[in-house]
């Protein structure tokens, strides 16, 4: 499976994306923008968190697992639910509605993203210019 993330808009503390699966949109997501993951491409797998296993985290699986993107240099960057940058530190979160500054139906666009996740995927993260990319 091909994951991209398309950041659209930067406002200074909280940059809003669309993520595609194939070629496809697939959710909005939203990053904290001073902690982003720097535009490449990761290796994303499914792999037990700490923090959700902890219940720091919300998570669909009963094994406490959530994707894990690899990129380096960082530790424990995942895809997890939330609604606002303060619900992430360097992490994504992802959603299908979006809002001034969040997104909703986070649990629901979670749920779906990790069922599709069977298998280790790649994550492309590209930075864009407009909300209208």
């Amino acid at each position: 499976m091909n994951l991209t993330l398309h950041r659209l808009v930067d406002y200074r503390t909280w940059l809003f994306g669309k993520l595609l699966i194939d070629d496809e949109f697939f959710c909005y997501t939203l990053e904290n923008s001073s902690l982003r993951i720097p535009a490449g491409t990761y290796d994303v797998r499914l792999t037990v968190s700490a923090r959700a296993a902890r219940g720091e985290l919300w998570t669909p699986d009963e094994q406490h697992r959530l994707p894990l993107v690899g990129v380096p240099g960082r530790e424990g960057i995942r895809i997890h639910a939330g609604n606002t940058a303060r619900d992430t530190i360097g992490c994504i979160l992802v959603g299908y509605s979006k809002w001034n500054n969040g997104v909703g139906q986070s649990r629901l666009a979670l749920s779906a993203l990790v069922e599709r996740l069977t298998a280790p995927a790649t994550l492309t993260v590209t930075e864009g210019t407009s909300e209208d990319s």
